[in-house]
């Protein structure tokens, strides 16, 4: 998945431009990325990323943090939770992280294709009266791949 370092370069370049990380008002997501990213057995099986663990940690400090309140009952979230699959919502977190992206019109970064970047279509279709301007789902490579041409363009 990282076999060009892209996903180090692209954590670098976000916290060289200041991006501050989007977690929901609940600590879903703060337990979500303290889980895979802190916890000992991830620590294991992610041996190859100990760069991006290390850059990840970045966002860890609650300054490098916008908290989002989240409505777990809005439309919105209702529209989301149609289109992510019925099993991943066993996972709740999935419909937070592209509702918190969506509320405020952001750009949801992941690497999840199953669940959300498989489904950005239908996520955008679905949410589109319910999400700001700007609201966008993109994997890690798009997210890299956009930032060399916005970097290329100046």
């Amino acid at each position: 998945m990282n076999v060009d370092g892209h996903i180090t370069k692209l954590l670098s370049q976000l916290i060289e431009s200041n991006i501050r990380l989007l977690v929901d008002d609940k600590g879903r997501i703060r337990g979500e990325y303290y889980e895979r990213f802190c916890s000992r057995s991830q620590k294991k099986s992610l041996g190859e990323g100990k760069a991006e663990r290390i850059l990840l940690k970045h966002w860890f400090s609650i300054e490098n943090q916008k908290v989002v309140d989240i409505k777990p009952q809005d439309a919105l979230m209702r529209a989301i939770r149609s289109i992510i699959r019925p099993e991943a919502q066993k996972r709740v977190t999935d419909g937070f992280f592209v509702y918190v992206a969506f509320k405020i019109g952001k750009v949801l970064v992941t690497n999840d294709h199953n669940d959300i970047v498989n489904r950005k279509a239908a996520l955008k279709r679905k949410t589109k009266r319910f999400c700001q301007e700007g609201a966008d789902i993109m994997s890690s490579q798009e997210a890299y791949n956009n930032l060399k041409v916005c970097q290329q363009e100046y």
